[in-house]
C-alpha cells in the first residue's frame, strides 16, 4: 500500500481541523472523493475493514450509523438532496459499486470485526442506516441503502453496478455465488432486508443469476445442468423456498421487478433459442423441451406477478402504473445486457453459459422480445402490449404466454423443429400454465403474507 494511502486510513477517524463542512471526520472526505472512479482493490479492502472497525466502535446509546450525522452535520457531497455526505459508508459503498473485485472481497468475509458479524451481515442486517437528506426533501428512503445495493451489485455480478456486463465480464466465480447465495437467504429470512432504495439491485442481480434461479425452481438433480447450463461460471445454489421469498419481496417493488421480468425473458428466449438449434443437447424431445422451459419461464412470472398484484392491493405501491413505467424505462438495461451471459444472455465463451447460444440469433430474437414488451407501453391503447395490467391474472398468464411464444416461433424459423405453428403454442401455452401454477402453490407454501390474491 502506498504511504498516502495509510496517511488516508489513519487519518480516518480524526477531525481534519478545518473551519469549513462543520469540521469533518477524514473517513467522511474521502469516502465521498472516492464516489467517482474505480479505486485500488488493496486499498479499499484495508479501507473499508478500519471504517467498519470504527463504524461499529461506537457505543453509548449512539447507533452507529447516526453517529456521523450527529458529530458533523454538512454538506459533503453536492447533487442528491438525500445525500449530504455525512455518512462514509455511504460514499464507500459508491467505490465498491465501481470496483467489483474489491466489493466481492468485502462481502465474502467471513472474519466479520474482532470475530463478530460479517461484513455483509453487518451492512444488511444489523446496522441502521441514517436519514441524510436535507431538510424538506421528500424522501421514503435511504441514499445509503441504495449506495449498498450498488456494491452488492458489483460483487455478484463482476461488473459495476452502473455499466451494462459486457464480452470482457467475468463468469460468476465460487466467491461471487457465495455472496449471491448470502444474499437470498439473509432477505428470504427477513424480507425487510430488501430495504427501500435496493429493490432495483437486487432485481438485477437476480436477472444474472436466471441459470441458478431456475435450478433451484425447477429441481430435477444433473440433468439440469443440460436444460439450463451455467458454462463456465461456478453455480449458485439457492434453497427453492427462500428463491420463492426473495423473487416475492423484489417482485414487490416496480423496478425490481422490472429488472426480473426483463431478466427471466431473455433469459428464457435465448435458452430456447439454444435447445432448438442444439436439440440433443438435453435428451429429451424439442416439444418436451419447450414444454418445461415455459413452465421455468411461468413460475417466476408467476411469482412476481403476485408479488406485483398484492402490492397494489395491500397499498404498498399507489398505483399499477408504476410497474408499468418501470418496464418501459427499464427496456434500456435489458438491451444493454443483451447477448453477454451471465443470466440475462448467453453469447460470449466467457459468459456463465459459455457460448452455448450463437451470439447473432440469441441477440435478435432477445432484442426483438424486449422491443415487444417495451413498444406496448410506448402505445396510447392496450392493443398489442403485453404486463399492462398486473391486477388481472388472466391477462398477466396471457402476456408471459404471448412473450415466449414469440421467442419460441423466431426459434423455430431460425432453426426448424417440424412441430406445426398449433402444436408449438399449445406446448408454450400448457407449460406457462402449469408454472404458473406452481408458483402459486410456493407461494401458499412459503410467503407468510402471501397466498393467491382474488382478484
Amino acid at each position: 500500500m502506498k504511504a498516502w494511502e495509510k496517511e488516508v486510513i489513519g487519518l480516518g477517524n480524526q477531525r481534519l481541523g478545518t473551519e469549513h463542512a462543520a469540521n469533518p471526520y477524514g473517513f467522511q472526505v474521502m469516502s465521498n472523493l472516492m464516489r467517482h472512479g474505480k479505486y485500488d482493490t488493496g486499498f479499499l479492502g484495508e479501507y473499508g475493514k478500519e471504517l467498519v472497525k470504527v463504524d461499529k466502535s461506537f457505543t453509548g446509546g449512539v447507533n452507529p450509523g447516526h453517529h456521523w450525522i450527529t458529530m458533523s452535520h454538512s454538506d459533503l457531497n453536492f447533487g442528491d438532496e438525500n445525500d449530504r455526505g455525512n455518512d462514509p459508508m455511504t460514499g464507500f459503498m459508491e467505490a465498491l459499486g465501481h470496483n467489483p473485485e474489491a466489493a466481492t472481497e468485502f462481502f465474502y468475509s467471513k472474519e466479520g470485526v474482532e470475530g463478530e458479524k460479517s461484513n455483509l451481515d453487518y451492512l444488511l442486517q444489523e446496522r441502521d442506516w441514517p436519514h441524510d437528506s436535507i431538510l424538506g426533501a421528500d424522501s421514503e428512503g435511504k441514499a445509503g441503502h441504495n449506495s449498498l445495493g450498488h456494491a452488492l451489485e458489483a460483487a455478484v455480478t463482476g461488473h459495476p453496478y452502473d455499466r451494462p456486463p459486457n464480452g470482457s465480464t467475468p463468469p460468476h466465480s465460487a466467491e461471487r455465488a457465495a455472496v449471491m447465495e448470502d444474499v437470498v437467504s439473509l432477505v428470504s429470512k427477513d424480507p425487510e432486508k430488501a430495504h427501500a432504495g435496493m429493490a432495483d439491485s437486487l432485481g438485477r442481480m437476480a436477472a444474472e443469476y436466471m441459470p441458478d434461479i431456475h435450478h433451484a425452481l425447477v429441481g430435477g438433480g444433473s440433468e439440469m445442468e443440460n436444460l439450463y447450463p451455467h458454462g463456465e461460471s461456478t453455480g449458485a445454489h439457492f434453497n427453492s423456498s427462500d428463491i420463492t421469498r426473495f423473487l416475492y419481496e423484489v417482485g414487490k417493488d416496480p423496478d425490481g421487478y422490472a429488472a426480473v421480468n426483463y431478466g427471466q425473458h431473455i433469459y428464457t428466449s435465448e435458452i430456447i433459442n439454444y435447445h432448438f438449434s442444439s436439440p440433443d443437447s438435453y435428451g429429451r424431445s424439442t416439444e418436451d423441451t419447450l414444454k418445461e422451459v415455459a413452465a421455468g419461464g411461468g413460475q417466476i412470472e408467476g411469482i412476481i406477478g403476485e408479488a406485483r398484484r398484492n402490492a397494489v392491493v395491500e397499498g404498498a405501491i399507489e398505483s399499477d402504473k408504476e410497474f408499468n413505467d418501470s418496464l418501459a424505462s427499464g427496456g434500456e438495461w435489458a438491451k444493454a445486457a443483451i447477448g453477454i451471459g451471465i443470466g440475462v444472455g448467453v453469447a460470449s465463451a466467457t459468459s456463465p453459459v459459455g457460448g452455448v447460444v450463437a451470439g447473432d440469433s440469441a441477440k435478435a430474437i432477445s432484442g426483438a422480445i424486449i422491443d415487444g414488451i417495451v413498444e406496448g407501453f410506448e402505445k396510447d391503447t392496450k392493443d398489442g402490449a403485453v404486463y399492462r395490467s398486473g391486477l388481472d391474472k388472466s391477462e398477466a398468464e396471457e402476456s408471459t404466454t404471448s412473450v415466449i411464444r414469440n421467442a419460441a416461433v423466431k426459434a423455430d424459423e431460425e432453426n426448424p423443429s417440424g412441430m406445426s405453428r398449433a402444436d408449438l403454442e399449445a406446448l408454450v401455452r400448457d407449460g406457462v400454465k402449469d408454472g404458473i401454477g406452481q408458483a402459486n402453490d410456493r407461494i401458499k407454501d412459503n410467503v407468510p403474507t402471501g397466498g393467491e390474491s382474488d382478484e
